[in-house]
């Protein structure tokens, strides 16, 4: 599956509407990807003065081509605070055309 990756620096109002592209990823025939979403270096940089909100789009409409799919591009949409960039996240989604769920897995 397709997946784009976004970031934005919180500036206390909330999620906005400017988005920076970081990259887009594929997952593998398990369903990862084959590195990190967002290595540790760069959420070191990314995150080193501010808390960043990150927005991943998953294509789930290509995924399922030639299938009806009711949530064709979920948006997960996450912020990591400053005081977080030695944590480690694992943010799965689970879909199938008619639904998603996620979670902060460890």
């Amino acid at each position: 599956m397709k997946i784009d990756v976004f970031f934005q620096t919180d500036q206390g109002e909330g999620v906005a509407s400017n988005w920076t592209p970081l990259r887009t990823l594929r997952t593998n025939s398990d369903g990862r990807t084959d590195t990190a979403v967002l290595g540790d270096e760069e959420i070191r940089k990314i995150n080193a003065n501010a808390d960043v909100f990150y927005k991943l789009v998953f294509f789930t409409d290509e995924y399922y081509s030639g299938r009806e799919v009711f949530y064709r591009r979920p948006e997960m949409v996450f912020r990591i605070k400053k005081e977080q960039i030695e944590e480690h996240f694992h943010v799965p989604i689970l879909c199938t055309p008619f639904s998603y769920s996620t979670y902060r897995g460890s």
